[in-house]
């Protein structure tokens, strides 16, 4: 325990404890804690392993391990016996006996020095693992990692490049004929996060080129002076394919009745918040008549059946799945004439990295345009990936309403987003320069 008038002091000290450590374990200390705060354990840990077996003179499409390197390999050594030692030094052991009681005499410390040593045991573990799998490659590619230079190959610049929008990026690596798509995609790697609000953080550190997002979340980037571009277009609003849902047994039939409603959204200060304001303001329902609150949209299914809230959000498939359960459809948000054909996702870059690399944004554009045409003409192939990449029934699947599939960025549509935002108060002020945020 550390007293408040020492606090300060104290986290100096450790800080300096910690600066003691190897330098190389500390970077990689470092790019981990920045990880924690975008992406999910899982991703994190695999960005690190990625990060750690990249070889700067490999070609792009080639994993080759560097585990092996004496360096990387003693700074891990060095790192556990470390964090071991300091652990020790933060707590001791008390026996009666019987049980064994852990007293600490530093708890924040001892639990720094733990971490550390999982991480360094972890970077150990994994490295042997990659380095199996150097020595017995699977027959196909099952690692690609991140570089922004050319395919000496195919002359394709290189790119990690991530894509929210799982159900696009199924289509466009499960293509099956023709080839074109599949061949462009040689040297990206898709990373999830959790929507367009945590992707920007993301554009604007460089961790990713391209995500995928609301643009809502893009639009007020863009107002907090973040230099955003939308590059490309991926869906527009169609009948269903976000709508608000009751319990079946709910006295709200539509949106007229949701004066006094509790309303989850997944986020606030999104396109689902624009979406409710909107539709409910056209029923006659003023914004001050019910509440928001913030849930994942996984988890609003088991709200509603608790009675937590009484209306939800939700785009497909969840739609289909809570009608399955028996609730029922109480709005279609995206006939509302102020939301017709509005454009609710797409695929944004930061403008540095659009001005350097062209051609990544040019195959990107071209690339998704084709993956488009496909969902357009042969909706079956969607669901197809669908039933291969999830675990929707395929009862369900056939049910899932598509979403309308956009390409080509539209600045009259952006323009009437941009416009609701300011009408909703979502935006304070208006952006003189929203011609310069698409990027044809």
């Amino acid at each position: 325990m550390v007293p408040d008038a020492e606090l300060q002091d104290a986290a100096f000290a450790l800080a300096r404890s910690m600066a003691e450590g190897p330098t190389l374990a500390l970077r990689y200390m470092k790019d981990n804690l920045d990880e924690a705060l975008l992406f999910d354990f899982a991703t994190a840990r695999d960005h690190e392993a990625e990060r750690l077996v990249r070889d700067e003179g490999a070609e792009c499409a080639l994993l080759k391990a560097d585990v092996s390197d004496p360096a990387a390999v003693a700074a891990m050594v060095a790192a556990a016996f470390y964090f071991a030692v300091g652990m020790g030094q933060a707590n001791y052991l008390v026996t009666d006996g019987v049980h064994v009681t852990t007293q600490y005499l530093d708890k924040p410390r001892y639990d720094m020095h733990l971490q550390g040593l999982i991480f360094a045991l972890s970077f150990l573990i994994a490295g042997a693992l990659l380095l199996l799998l150097r020595e017995h490659p699977p027959p196909t590619t099952a690692v690609m990692w991140i570089s922004r230079r050319a395919d000496p190959a195919t002359g394709l610049p290189c790119a990690g490049i991530e894509y929210l929008n799982r159900l696009r990026e199924l289509v466009r690596r499960h293509q099956s004929t023709g080839g074109k798509v599949a061949e462009r995609r040689k040297t990206d790697e898709t990373v999830p996060v959790a929507g367009g609000a945590a992707a920007v953080p993301a554009l604007v550190a460089g961790e990713l080129d391209i995500s995928n997002g609301n643009h809502v979340s893009f639009i007020l980037a863009a107002s907090e002076g973040l230099d955003i571009r939308l590059v490309n277009e991926a869906t527009h609003g169609v009948s269903l394919t976000n709508a608000l849902i009751a319990p079946g047994d709910s006295e709200i039939d539509g949106p007229a009745d949701m004066a006094g409603a509790t309303i989850a959204l997944n986020t606030f200060a999104n396109i689902t918040e624009l979406i409710v304001r909107a539709t409910l303001e056209d029923a006659g329902v003023g914004h001050d008549d019910y509440t928001f609150t913030e849930i994942p949209f996984p988890e609003q299914g088991a709200a509603l059946e608790r009675g937590d809230i009484d209306v939800a959000l939700l785009p497909e498939p969840f739609i289909t799945i809570l009608l399955a359960e028996g609730n029922k459809v109480v709005g279609d948000p995206m006939t509302t004439p102020a939301l017709e054909g509005l454009p609710l996702v797409g695929y944004a870059a930061t403008g540095e990295f659009v001005a350097e690399n062209p051609d990544v944004i040019e195959s990107f554009q071209r690339a998704m345009a084709e993956a488009t045409q496909i969902a357009i003409d042969d909706p079956s192939r969607v669901s197809d990936v669908l039933l291969a990449n999830t675990q929707i029934p395929e009862t369900l699947v056939e049910q899932i309403t598509l979403p309308g599939w956009g390409t080509t960025p539209d600045l009259d549509s952006y323009q009437r987003t941009h416009d609701l935002m300011i009408e909703y108060g979502l935006l304070s002020d208006p952006l003189d320069n929203l011609d310069e945020f698409v990027v044809n």
